[in-house]
């Protein structure tokens, strides 16, 4: 199965997807900000990131630049209240490696279904 990073501020939610996702058999890591994101992600080397867009201290796509830099290769869901107009998703999904959007609150079914469809 997949290696899982989860960045959120909300440490309810970081527990509640870590189970999910420990439950459907992958392995997960959580960070609660940006800068130990940047720390942790280089040690764990995710397949895959499911990231909050609203965070304190670090604006997200601040931080997605940040993790370019380090040339990892995970693809990237995003945990949203924000809807993205068309081109804006373009750009998120071309320059970022977003490879899909969960609306927040989420669903399980839905971040789920991503998480398979994006571990294949």
């Amino acid at each position: 199965m997949a290696r899982i990073m989860i960045v959120d501020d909300n440490k309810d939610i970081v527990q509640t997807m870590q189970d999910l996702l420990r439950d459907a058999g992958h392995t997960t890591a959580a960070t609660y900000g940006g800068k130990d994101f940047l720390v942790k992600v280089q040690k764990f080397h995710p397949d895959l990131i499911v990231m909050d867009v609203m965070m304190p201290g670090m604006d997200f796509k601040d931080l997605l630049e940040q993790f370019l830099q380090l040339q990892l290769s995970a693809a990237i869901i995003l945990v949203t209240v924000v809807r993205f107009s068309s081109d804006e998703g373009v750009v998120l999904r071309k320059r970022y490696r977003v490879v899909d959007y969960i609306k927040k609150p989420f669903q399980v079914k839905d971040l789920l279904a991503s998480v398979k469809k994006h571990t294949r």
